[in-house]
């Protein structure tokens, strides 16, 4: 239920913003148009509308995700303070490469977000002129502009993509780590009698708990600073 009415809210936020957006371009001179594309236009409203949109739809559950850690943080230093930190040890690697991540994944966002923008102005300015386009018999320098733009918008889609593949299995890998360590440690306090079986059980249990903002916090940080 909740997932529904996060979603829901941040669908109707977008859809004031889509409202607020057309009303303030209406209002603009001819000389504004006369400078941007329209196809830029619109690829930059659709693009940056979409990432507010994402923020405020995961952003909520990254929160709630926060308080569920804390949580879970504090019933594990009430079983055993050692084998809490030994959980969270992982936590500064996951710190440290999500701004790795989002130092990698912006510049080419913001790159990939531009060369979108290209590709709709390129064809935008094709189907409202597509009378000069053969007036002047120019269908196939078109298609070769138009193949261009999308040339060099794979080649940072499929960058911006490479730079994620290489980040967040790492990142959402390092909670597993943690996992294996309280295994491998909890159990030998369990074997020397120093922590119960099913401590140790809830102990793991508690662990899956901080396993979400782990995974959710590359995503929420490259989101918050694109929006």
């Amino acid at each position: 239920t909740y997932r529904y009415l996060l979603f829901g809210t941040a669908c109707r936020i977008e859809t004031d913003l889509r409202d607020t957006v057309y009303q303030h371009l209406t209002r603009l001179s001819f000389s504004f148009y006369d400078r941007v594309a329209a196809g830029e236009v619109i690829s930059r409203a659709n693009s940056d509308i979409r990432s507010i949109q994402l923020l405020l739809a995961f952003g909520p559950l990254a929160g709630l995700s926060a308080v569920s850690f804390l949580m879970a943080f504090g019933f594990m230093l009430s079983i055993h303070v050692p084998l809490t930190l030994v959980t969270v040890s992982t936590m500064p690697f996951v710190f440290v490469l999500g701004q790795k991540l989002r130092d990698r994944v912006f510049p080419l966002s913001w790159v990939t977000q531009g060369r979108m923008a290209e590709v709709a102005m390129v064809v935008d300015e094709n189907v409202n002129g597509t009378r000069v386009v053969k007036s002047f018999a120019a269908e196939f320098d078109q298609i070769a502009l138009l193949a261009r733009a999308a040339d060099r918008l794979r080649w940072s889609a499929t960058a911006l993509i490479e730079a994620r593949a290489r980040f967040n299995p790492m990142i959402e890998a390092l909670p597993r780590l943690g996992m294996a360590l309280v295994l491998l440690y909890g159990g030998h306090l369990a074997i020397d009698g120093q922590v119960g079986v099913g401590s140790l059980l809830a102990f793991s249990g508690y662990v899956t708990m901080i396993a979400m903002p782990f995974r959710m916090f590359g995503f929420v940080l490259i989101q918050a600073q694109r929006a």
